[in-house]
């Protein structure tokens, strides 16, 4: 992905460069040190851009994996909760639920306010690059596939961590009703133990949007057809007008 980003921004830089080039020469042909510095800023802003999505990326892939070990470690204990189950076992069992339930609310904690700007940032992106891929004129074929390649990319990386988070969501629902239907009264003998169980039955181990929306399968089409919606609504206007 990476890859395509990299040749999406060399073409733009490459269509911009055309599509500027003689109006550049003769505005600056009497001063070369305006257009070099000129092509310095355009490389760098193009760098930054990449260091940008390259660190998005990076915090997208973090966030995936941190919900795939949270699924395995759950799926263990549904393992182990459909098996035959002894006393000792079952104490065990609670103390590894706990364990998940509190590193679900740590992760909740840590990185719901980040997934909710990257999420809010990849669907500006791709209002913005769908805006102009559907209303914009006279582009060539450098200038459509600049535009159409990063929205893929942002596309992606929004579906991933919803889809990533929303599967754990619901694995984490799952497990949870199935240990508040486990015998816990008759093998928790310490008050302590059991009221911390209880505790992290009753508490919200989900995974959410900053503390406001918890990532589900219907938050996934919403996002979607709100995109829509407003895309069509701006774009009705901006026809009539």
């Amino acid at each position: 992905m990476q890859v395509i980003l990299t040749i999406a921004l060399i073409l733009r830089y490459m269509s911009e460069k055309k599509i500027n080039l003689n109006l550049v020469l003769e505005a600056d042909s009497m001063n070369p040190i305006m257009y070099y510095c000129n092509e310095f800023l355009r490389v760098f802003l193009a760098f930054a851009s990449f260091l940008w999505l390259f660190a998005l990326s990076l915090f997208a892939l973090y966030y995936i994996l941190t919900c795939s070990f949270i699924r395995v470690l759950l799926e263990h204990a549904l393992e182990r909760i459909d098996s035959e189950i002894l006393p000792e076992d079952l104490e065990n069992l609670i103390v590894e639920y706990g364990d998940i339930a509190r590193c679900m609310r740590i992760v909740d904690e840590h990185f719901s306010q980040p997934v909710f700007f990257a999420i809010f940032y990849t669907m500006i992106e791709l209002f913005c690059g769908g805006y102009k891929v559907a209303f914009l004129s006279n582009m060539n074929t450098i200038d459509f596939l600049t535009l159409v390649m990063p929205q893929f990319y942002y596309l992606s990386i929004q579906l991933l961590v919803m889809v990533s988070a929303s599967i754990t969501n619901e694995l984490a629902s799952k497990v949870k009703c199935v240990m508040q239907g486990l015998p816990y009264e008759n093998f928790i003998q310490d008050p302590q133990r059991r009221f911390k169980f209880e505790k992290d039955l009753n508490l919200d181990n989900s995974l959410t949007l900053w503390k406001v929306y918890v990532m589900d399968r219907s938050l996934i089409i919403t996002s979607i057809g709100t995109l829509l919606t407003y895309g069509i609504l701006i774009g009705t206007l901006g026809t009539t007008t």
